[in-house]
């Protein structure tokens, strides 16, 4: 018998108890482990280039869709370029840390779940819900 190992997708969800209300974006909650490893390691040399590089590939590689605009309303793309645009430095950060709580397995302590419908709900077969 083969045992499939399944990719996981995670929507991450901020509710009002948060600076960013009504935030929700979608990650790949599966990466190999020393995908993984390589992420935590440059955060912790916390080197501009190393990070921005960090948040690029991020972007790139994990990210899936996310509800994210500009005042003007012109979408930032779910990209690492999107992520490198957004013009909170402080939400950038607070998604990756959020991801890497999520795939340890951390609870973030974020108050009660937003009780709003998901408007990214539909997009996984396999997923895990975060508030």
């Amino acid at each position: 018998m083969v045992f499939t190992v399944r990719t996981k997708t995670l929507v991450l969800e901020w509710d009002e108890s948060t600076e960013w209300p009504g935030l929700q974006v979608e990650c790949r909650g599966s990466l190999p482990l020393g995908r993984v490893l390589e992420f935590q390691a440059a955060t912790r040399r916390n080197e501009p280039e190393e990070m921005r590089d960090l948040l690029r590939d991020f972007g790139n590689e994990v990210l899936v869709a996310w509800n994210a605009a500009a005042e003007s309303g012109e979408d930032f793309p779910a990209t690492g370029d999107g992520l490198l645009a957004l013009p909170d430095s402080a939400l950038a950060l607070n998604i990756v840390t959020r991801w890497g709580e999520a795939i340890q397995g951390v609870a973030a302590p974020l108050g009660q779940p937003s009780r709003a419908p998901s408007t990214l709900a539909a997009r996984s077969t396999t997923r895990e819900t975060l508030s």
